[in-house]
């Protein structure tokens, strides 16, 4: 079996009482770790199948399906799902379902390339920037594209917004985790055929950590009899990682009361801004010990 790299998702829906077949989301294609022996063994009703320049099919593939079972009105509807491998002998893939043609996509030959327009600077300082592109293609198919975003030089990515018709974005740099080798991709798709293009690299500021106070809440009146139980979290997101180290408890009466994220100790008698300092940030809340 040929060992596939790329893969598309398909996330369909099939009307199995009328012949409106299978309508199905345009195929955006990604590098997958797929384990395909394991799909081809499947047992299924439902198959793609991927047919050559002469008509031939060369590859049967599973798909999985199953009922919208939230909503009982709508059994005769499946929910279609399923990991297409990328062959460039494939000219058109076939849907069946019980061995009766449901669909089938042709695949156009015509060249797809997009390009990104926008002038993106040494270092985005803007709130808000417009990302533009422009697409090169010959067909009169409708493109779809998808953006992501990555402030790792590549090693992450992460999807910007919904998938859209137009050729532009705004998107809100401040909801942006930092970083000194941030890009932009954006990636298009006629339904089958795909092109993706990378933006320069940038720098983005580093968001400061997120620091919250798990407990006490806000306001409390606490007793001065007992110890209060200080617990806290913080996670750094620019990498999406939590932090566990760095924490430092500070009341405005009591001065320090301790590191670490759990913390149990008493305060004296009084109104008490609490404060939660991870590195430079920090989170704060009121409470009465009477």
């Amino acid at each position: 079996m040929k060992d596939y790299k790329q893969f598309y998702t398909l996330i369909g829906q099939l009307d199995t009482e009328s012949e409106k077949g299978l309508s199905h989301l345009p195929l955006f294609l990604k590098e997958r770790e797929l384990n395909f022996e394991k799909i081809m063994s499947t047992e299924s009703d439902m198959h793609a199948i991927l047919l050559d320049e002469e008509g031939k099919p060369f590859i049967h593939i599973p798909l999985s399906y199953g009922y919208y079972c939230t909503d009982p009105g709508r059994l005769s509807q499946l929910a279609i799902r399923g990991y297409i491998p990328y062959d460039e002998r494939t000219r058109a893939v076939r849907f069946e379902y019980q061995k009766k043609v449901v669909d089938e996509l042709r695949v156009s030959k015509s060249h797809l390339e997009v390009t990104i327009t926008t002038k993106i600077p040494d270092h985005i300082e803007e709130e808000k920037i417009q990302l533009e592109w422009k697409t090169s293609y010959e067909d009169d198919a409708p493109l779809q594209y998808k953006v992501l975003f990555t402030n790792n030089g590549g090693e992450t990515w992460q999807r910007l917004g919904n998938r859209t018709k137009q050729q532009q974005m705004e998107i809100n740099v401040t909801e942006l985790p930092g970083g000194e080798n941030c890009r932009f991709l954006v990636q298009v798709t006629d339904g089958y055929n795909n092109a993706r293009t990378e933006s320069r690299s940038t720098i983005i500021s580093e968001k400061p950590h997120e620091v919250m106070i798990l407990s006490p809440i806000d306001g409390a009146n606490l007793s001065s009899q007992r110890s209060v139980l200080f617990s806290g979290q913080a996670y750094n997101p620019n990498t999406g990682e939590e932090i566990t180290k760095g924490f430092m408890w500070l009341s405005s009466i009591d001065g320090e009361l301790g590191a670490g994220p759990l913390l149990q100790t008493r305060l004296s008698p009084g109104k008490h801004t609490i404060k939660l300092r991870v590195g430079k940030s920090e989170n704060s809340i009121r409470v009465q010990i009477e």
